[in-house]
């Protein structure tokens, strides 16, 4: 981070920087010291969600999009061609539903926003919301557990 964070500030923690804490966390506490700056972040994605570590601030990277996934969940069912699907919550802070799925006559993502269901999807684009999910869980969703 190139300013230095303030308590209650969102941040994301990357693979690179470490591999078990990565995800999304909000910054609980600020610990000033000679050498460096130290913050305790609480994170709320990842395999650590809910646990409180400590980090470098120079370390963190700012989460600037208000876009978050809710929920997102693998299928059980293999008949539908329905594999991945979940709730996004966009910039204004509406709620829409996506899915991924994959048929004989069609391969893809869709989402319940206007965007996608008026204009996107006759393109055989994706919406914003569609490029952060992929962004985020990949091409396939190839991350998302069952």
């Amino acid at each position: 981070m190139k300013n230095k964070p303030d308590v209650g500030d969102k941040v994301f923690v990357t693979k690179e920087q470490n591999s078990v804490w990565t995800g999304e966390g909000v910054i609980e506490e600020n610990y000033p010291n000679a050498r460096h700056d130290t913050v305790i972040v609480r994170m709320t994605t990842g395999d650590r969600i809910g646990n409180s570590g400590g980090f470098s601030w120079e370390e963190l990277e700012p989460v600037n999009s208000p876009m978050k996934i809710l929920s997102i969940k693998r299928t059980k069912n293999r008949d539908t061609g329905l594999k991945v699907y979940g709730k996004i919550q966009g910039e204004s802070g509406v709620v829409y539903a996506f899915a991924y799925f994959r048929r004989p006559n069609f391969r893809g993502w869709v989402c319940s926003c206007e965007s996608f269901l008026l204009n996107k999807f006759a393109k055989k684009r994706n919406c914003k919301h569609l490029r952060f999910i992929r962004k985020e869980v990949g091409r396939y969703a190839a991350t998302v557990a069952r």
